[in-house]
């Protein structure tokens, strides 16, 4: 993994670390997939009160990279708002499986 991709991961888990004193725990995925070139790690976090239930990072190890995170824009109430979170959570996990990297300059 290139340096500058490295310093991207260390800031995508410091905004994942920044939701720590809400959560009540966290499930950590990580990921590869050699054929697509598609490595990454998906956080879960858990809790009445976590303000982004969700995120995520996608790399290539080369050039590429993704971060994302699931808000919802109104106050944390994540037991009535679970069957939204996890219907949300399945559709950003079927957007991590469908990541195909391209290479812009080689299509030219």
């Amino acid at each position: 993994m290139t340096k500058e991709l490295r310093a991207q991961v260390d800031t995508s888990y410091k905004f994942v670390e920044g939701h720590f004193s809400y959560s009540s725990g966290i499930d950590e995925n990580r990921f590869v997939d050699r054929e697509h070139k598609l490595s990454g790690t998906t956080y879960h976090l858990k809790g009445q009160n976590v303000a982004s239930t969700y995120q995520f990072w996608v790399t290539d190890s080369n050039r590429h990279f993704l971060r994302g995170a699931l808000y919802i824009d109104c106050t944390p109430n994540n037991d009535s708002l679970a069957p939204v979170l996890e219907y949300i959570q399945d559709d950003i996990d079927h957007l991590i499986e469908s990541i195909r990297w391209r290479d812009l300059l080689a299509d030219k």
